[in-house]
């Protein structure tokens, strides 16, 4: 795999939210936290992340966005202070 997602990113879901079965192995989910009634998913869970048959784990890459990265360890930039310049 050309980028490695964290356990932090893999979100496990309840069988009973499974709505539909479509080809390539998607799943029509309802989704589990909705921001309004009747928000759906549509996910493609791979075989590999399955550890438990009761139900469907998930790597969401959303979630790796928003996780700190290595920009963020910069040091911020030393603004020069200007309250102090004479007129």
């Amino acid at each position: 795999m050309k980028f490695e997602i964290p356990d932090s990113c893999k979100l496990v879901l309840d069988q009973n939210i499974k709505i539909e079965k479509f080809e390539s192995k998607f799943l029509l989910v309802a989704h589990p936290y909705p921001m309004f009634e009747g928000e759906m998913l549509i996910i493609q869970p791979k075989k590999g992340d399955q550890e438990d048959k009761t139900k469907i784990i998930y790597k969401d890459y959303s979630l790796r966005k928003r996780m700190p990265t290595r920009n963020s360890d910069k040091p911020k930039s030393k603004k020069k202070d200007n309250s102090k310049t004479k007129l």
